[in-house]
């Protein structure tokens, strides 16, 4: 399977880097590895590890990137995410329900809750409908909801953002 990054502006879009993501099963059997022409000292690396360094050519060779965007194998991937905060990316990457996060409150402790928790908490008022285009069915219109919570940096922001269909 190829993982790979790609770049979008105003002027358009384009294709910047791949990786080839091999699983833990074939790795482990060199004889399959040495009939693809995989190299002998090629290890396993999970998608946000080659994601990682996929940014880090890209930013390294140059190329300007203020956000990007990820489902839940790269969202729940802390060092990920901690590559992109210490580059200044902003990202939008998918986590699962039961992923903990805490809340600033008045006191500096905070509120710990699991996603779905935080977000089954609010009031009906904090959700805002907003259309994702026309579909085949009509305009796709979806309840969007978000929570600030505490991030590893004092100066940025990090938000939990949730959907209802």
């Amino acid at each position: 399977m190829i993982t790979d990054a790609s770049g979008a502006s105003p002027a358009g879009r384009t294709f910047l880097d791949r990786e080839l993501y091999l699983p833990k099963a074939w790795i482990d059997d060199a004889e399959r590895c040495k009939r693809a022409g995989i190299p002998e000292d090629r290890v396993m690396a999970t998608k946000p590890v080659l994601a990682t360094e996929m940014i880090e050519r890209a930013r390294d060779a140059g190329i300007e990137a203020e956000w990007t965007t990820g489902d839940a194998v790269y969202g729940q991937h802390t060092g990920l995410r901690r590559r992109l905060e210490a580059r200044g990316i902003h990202y939008v990457m998918a986590v699962a329900m039961n992923q903990r996060a805490i809340t600033p409150t008045p006191s500096s402790l905070g509120a710990e809750g699991r996603a779905d928790q935080l977000f089954a908490a609010l009031d009906g008022r904090a959700w805002r409908t907003r259309t994702a285009g026309t579909g085949i069915t009509g305009e796709r219109l979806f309840s969007w909801a978000r929570i600030r919570i505490n991030g590893p940096a004092e100066t940025s922001e990090h938000w939990l953002l949730a959907r209802h269909p």
